[in-house]
């Protein structure tokens, strides 16, 4: 059985070694590309949309011959399986969607707050000059605005993370067919798991399992749980 995994931003397919790990290597044949622009694949020159990263994902497995495989989607690496199940119902043979991202809401007054915040103290900290201070002091308010990954994004990652965030994926969720397993971390701060229940009544015939003392990424956290809740249902 082929699976292949999509990791999320700033994942790559080393975060995922200790998960592979606990799938029998005689049963499962896995594979976890780095997406463009991380671990050790090349950025993009130009900025990228989901549709970008879905069509790099298409060629991928026509190189490799993964003829609907079973796909393990995690955060950003859900937003592309969303994108390429809602075009071709048959892309894949069955689905997970591990605290996945795809749905856009509104930031709240925190967030905004917190992103006045972030955009105004980089200049405040650079009038004092206080460039340890203002490295410890970026790196917790972009974190805490939800803002972190754009700062640390380089070239056109920069403007990728942006249209990949600003693409509210909620309407192609109907078109989904193949069989879906959303798997969620109860404890998840980067995805709200609101949006579990929401992916769960919008996918048709899909089941939802919410993971005690789970947080966003399980396949670090807690690997074989996560490895075993995915195949119990490969085992269904």
């Amino acid at each position: 059985m082929n699976i292949l995994v999509l990791h999320g931003w700033g994942g790559s397919k080393k975060s995922w070694e200790e998960w592979v790990k606990c799938f029998g290597k005689k049963k499962y044949k896995i594979f976890v590309p780095d997406l463009p622009g991380f671990g050790g694949e090349k950025a993009p020159k130009r900025p990228w949309y989901v549709s970008d990263y879905a069509d790099w994902v298409r060629e991928y497995m026509k190189k490799r011959h993964l003829v609907r495989p079973v796909v393990v989607a995690h955060s950003f690496g859900a937003r592309i399986a969303i994108k390429m199940c809602s075009s071709d119902k048959n892309v894949f043979s069955r689905l997970f969607l591990v605290g996945a991202a795809g749905i856009k809401r509104p930031p709240g007054l925190k967030v905004r707050v917190l992103r006045v915040i972030a955009k105004t103290g980089k200049t405040i900290l650079g009038i004092f000059r206080l460039n340890s201070v203002s490295t410890f002091f970026r790196k917790v308010v972009y974190t805490a605005a939800g803002t972190h990954d754009y700062e640390t994004a380089h070239g056109a990652m920069k403007q990728t993370f942006t249209n990949v965030v600003d693409e509210d994926l909620r309407d192609l969720l109907h078109d989904i067919r193949v069989k879906t397993h959303i798997i969620w971390g109860d404890r998840d701060s980067y995805v709200p798991i609101k949006d579990a229940h929401l992916m769960h009544k919008k996918i048709r015939g899909s089941t939802c399992e919410i993971i005690k003392d789970g947080k966003h990424g399980l396949h670090l956290q807690m690997p074989e749980v996560l490895a075993s809740k995915i195949k119990k249902y490969l085992n269904d």
